[in-house]
């Protein structure tokens, strides 16, 4: 006898038969879900990489960028600084050295501005030592040697200029660590970035020390490097100014219990010149002192000047007076004469 001929129906034939399609679709939907994720993860990972890969490039073409700017200015140091060094003058010097050294701080500020990815960490690091110590170098080039040739003979002074030609040559290997490891990761990346330049700020195979005396050999015989030490005193006024009379020999002032003196000094050097005192001495015919008055300026530029003022100082009528304005001359200076300006005068009596 059949089941069904009982009149009912198994439940157990009727759970046997009801969960089999649901247990497939469950397989299917995970299976569906596994695939996703697997195609997900894949997705993510390309889009990593190619993000990596973007970052790559973009490091490396700022780091050509910088890299050829460098190039430019081992060649401009080379040319006009180096080999042209015995026609140089101190002006010619400075502006050369300002230039260069403001090109070089742009050009790593433009590297700063580029994230850095894990992948050229090493190489950026090669890179920074190259620009930190050429940095070093160019900005300290010009004092030091200016101070060779100030202090002939000086050992302290040639081994500063060592120094600063060491900074130069560490900035050149660093460079080249660099170029290789740029080189390798542009290989690994497989993108088409050109090839980098050479940089070299120091050309000759000598020891630091052995280039810096022959350096300060050249600068020597170089006449506009020279030391030319020289101030002097370029204008003194008065106020009130003079009338356009004559007294003694002397110009007239209008009738004034007090004056003011201006003086103009100048640095007609090729050095900056500090601690400069200038000096007002007050005297009457006699050359009684009736005023003495001094004013120190903590630096003179070379080529530079300024104004100094003694203010209120106190003169008598109907008297021929003698103002001395003096600046200190300096060691070494090649003319003193200018140095010191005498201005007589005679004040009015009143109307």
């Amino acid at each position: 006898m059949s089941l069904g001929s009982w009149g009912f129906k198994s439940p157990l034939a009727h759970q046997v038969y009801s969960t089999y399609p649901r247990r497939r679709r469950r397989r299917g939907a995970l299976l569906a879900l596994v695939l996703v994720s697997i195609v997900a993860v894949v997705l993510i990972a390309a889009g990593s990489l190619r993000s990596d890969t973007r970052a790559t490039v973009a490091y490396l073409e700022a780091a050509r960028s910088v890299a050829l700017e460098h190039a430019d200015l081992s060649v401009e140091f080379q040319e006009q600084v180096i080999l042209e060094l015995q026609s140089l003058d101190r002006d010619r010097l400075m502006t050369l050295m300002t230039q260069i050294v403001e090109t070089a701080r742009n050009a790593s500020a433009l590297l700063e501005t580029v994230e850095v990815p894990a992948a050229a960490a090493g190489t950026d690091a090669a890179l920074t030592l190259a620009l930190t110590s050429w940095e070093a170098g160019l900005s300290g080039f010009e004092g030091a040697l200016l101070a060779v040739v100030d202090n002939p003979g000086s050992v302290v002074a040639i081994g500063d200029l060592a120094d600063v030609l060491v900074e130069l040559e560490v900035g050149d290997r660093a460079y080249i660590r660099f170029a290789e490891a740029a080189d390798a990761l542009r290989g690994e990346a497989d993108v088409e970035i050109g090839e980098y330049p050479d940089v070299e700020y120091l050309t000759v195979s000598l020891s630091s020390l052995t280039y810096a005396d022959r350096l300060a050999g050249i600068a020597d015989r170089s006449p506009g490097l020279a030391l030319a030490r020289d101030l002097a005193i370029a204008t003194v006024r008065s106020e009130p100014e003079e009338t356009g009379g004559v007294t003694d020999g002397v110009p007239v002032l209008p009738n004034t219990d007090t004056l003011l003196v201006q003086v103009v000094v100048v640095n007609q050097g090729n050095r900056d010149e500090q601690d400069v005192t200038v000096s007002l001495l007050l005297q009457d015919s006699e050359a009684t002192v009736l005023e003495e008055r001094s004013e120190d300026l903590v630096l003179l530029e070379a080529g530079g000047s300024v104004t100094v003022e003694f203010a209120d100082l106190p003169v008598a009528a109907g008297e021929k007076l003698l103002a001395t304005i003096a600046v200190t001359p300096v060691e070494g200076e090649v003319d003193t004469d200018n140095n010191r300006r005498e201005f007589p005068f005679f004040v009015n009596e009143p109307a």
